[in-house]
C-alpha cells in the first residue's frame, strides 16, 4: 500500500520459470541415480553369474588345485559384467571345507581330516584406478556430473561336491579283499553262491539307501531311478555309521537297467561305469541277518562302515544274477569325500 492508500501488487511473471529450472536439475539428478544404481545392480548380477559359474567349473576339479583355477578362470572369462570381460584372478579362487553343521560353513583353515571338497570364487569390479580386464570399477553414466565416476561391486560364490553313491549296489565288508583285482563276479542270490562253491563274501544286493526295505522294483522304484540318475542319492558322508536295508533278490528288470546304463557309459568310458557303494556289516548277526553277503529282506539293517569305488563292466540275468566288476577299491569314511572322484557340484552360497 501506498502513501495514498493504494494496493501495489508485486510482478511475480518470471518465477515459475525459476522453480522448473530448479525441478529439472533436481529430477535429473534423481533421474541419473536411479539409472546409475540400476546399472550397477545389473553389473552385480552378471557378475554373480560369473561367479556361479567359475565356482561350479573349479568344484569338479578339486583333486587337481592348478585345475580348479584354470576352469575357474575359463569360465568366468566367458561371462561379461558391465560391457566387459569378467577376469578373475588366483587370489580370488579358495579351496577349502564346506561343512554345513559348523560356523563359518566354509573354512581354508580346517585341519585334517577335514577333506577340500568346495571352492570359492570372488567375481570383483571393485579396484578404484584400473581397468576392467585388472578388476577396475565399473564407469557410471550420470556419476561424473558430480565427480562420482565409477562403483565397485563384488560377488561371491562356493559350490561343493559331497560324493554321492550310485547304482543302488552295496557289497559286504570282506569284498574289500578284491581290491586291485580285475573281472570279479558278485552274486545276488545266496543259493547261487552256495552252488558254485564260493565264499559269501561274493555276495551283493541292492539298496535304497534308507532303513526302509526297498519294495518297488518298477521303472518307477526308487533304485531304478539311482541307476539311471533322475534320483540322487544321499551323501556318502552322511551314510556312514546309518544302518540301511538290502533285498539281494532282484527282479531281471532292475538288473536289465543296470546292464543298459553300463552300455551307455562304456561309449564314453571303455573300461566301465565307476561308481562309489556303500560298504556294509550287520550291526548283530543273527540267524535272520548272517554276517555276509547282505541278506534278502534282512530283518535288520547293514551299518555302512565305508564305501568302495567300483568300475560295473556288466551284468548277468539268468539263471544267475551277478554283476562283474573290472575294479574295486575300498575308501575309508573318513576319507570318502577327497578321495573319490565321483561328484555332483552343487551351489551351496
Amino acid at each position: 500500500m501506498d502513501a495514498f492508500g493504494r494496493i501495489i501488487k508485486l510482478n511475480k511473471k518470471g518465477f515459475a520459470v525459476v522453480y522448473i529450472a530448479l525441478m529439472i536439475v533436481v529430477l535429473v539428478a534423481f533421474v541419473g541415480l536411479a539409472v546409475d544404481l540400476g546399472y550397477m545392480y545389473v553389473a552385480k548380477g552378471q557378475l554373480q553369474n560369473a561367479a556361479d559359474a567359475a565356482a561350479l567349473a573349479g568344484a569338479t576339479q578339486l583333486s587337481d588345485a592348478t585345475k580348479v583355477r584354470t576352469e575357474a578362470k575359463k569360465f568366468a572369462l566367458a561371462n561379461k559384467a558391465a560391457g566387459d570381460d569378467v577376469v578373475i584372478t588366483d587370489a580370488d579362487i579358495e579351496l577349502g571345507n564346506w561343512n554345513a553343521a559348523l560356523t563359518p560353513k566354509f573354512s581354508t583353515t580346517r585341519p585334517a581330516p577335514a577333506p577340500i571338497n568346495a571352492v570359492r570364487v570372488v567375481a570383483r569390479r571393485n579396484v578404484a584406478g584400473a581397468t576392467a580386464a585388472n578388476q577396475g570399477q565399473v564407469a557410471l553414466f550420470f556419476g561424473n556430473v558430480i565427480n562420482w565416476g565409477t562403483m565397485g561391486t563384488v560377488a561371491e560364490a562356493i559350490a561343493t561336491r559331497p560324493p554321492r553313491p550310485a547304482a543302488g549296489i552295496t557289497l559286504c565288508n570282506d569284498s574289500c579283499s578284491f581290491a586291485g583285482q580285475n573281472d570279479v563276479t558278485f552274486y545276488f542270490n545266496e543259493a547261487d553262491i552256495t552252488r558254485l562253491g564260493l565264499p559269501m563274501t561274493y555276495g551283493a544286493a541292492f539298496t535304497e539307501y534308507s532303513p526302509s526295505r526297498a519294495t518297488d522294483f518298477g521303472p518307477n522304484g526308487r533304485i531304478q531311478e539311482f541307476i539311471n540318475g533322475s534320483l540322487e542319492s544321499p551323501v556318502a558322508s552322511d551314510l556312514c555309521g546309518v544302518g540301511i536295508m538290502t533285498n539281494n533278490a532282484p527282479p531281471q528288470q532292475i538288473l536289465v537297467k543296470l546292464q543298459d546304463r553300463i552300455t551307455s557309459e562304456l561309449i564314453t568310458t571303455p573300461l566301465g561305469w565307476e561308481v562309489i557303494i556303500p560298504v556294509v556289516t550287520p550291526v548283530t548277526v543273527t540267524a535272520t541277518t548272517p554276517p555276509c553277503p547282505p541278506g534278502s529282506q534282512p530283518t535288520e539293517p547293514y551299518e555302512v562302515m565305508q564305501f568302495a569305488r567300483i568300475r560295473l563292466k556288466s551284468v548277468s540275468y539268468n539263471p544267475t544274477p551277478a554283476i562283474i566288476l573290472d575294479y574295486i577299491e575300498c575308501i575309508s569314511c573318513a576319507n570318502i569325500d577327497e578321495a573319490t572322484g565321483i561328484f555332483h557340484s552343487k551351489l551351496v552360497k
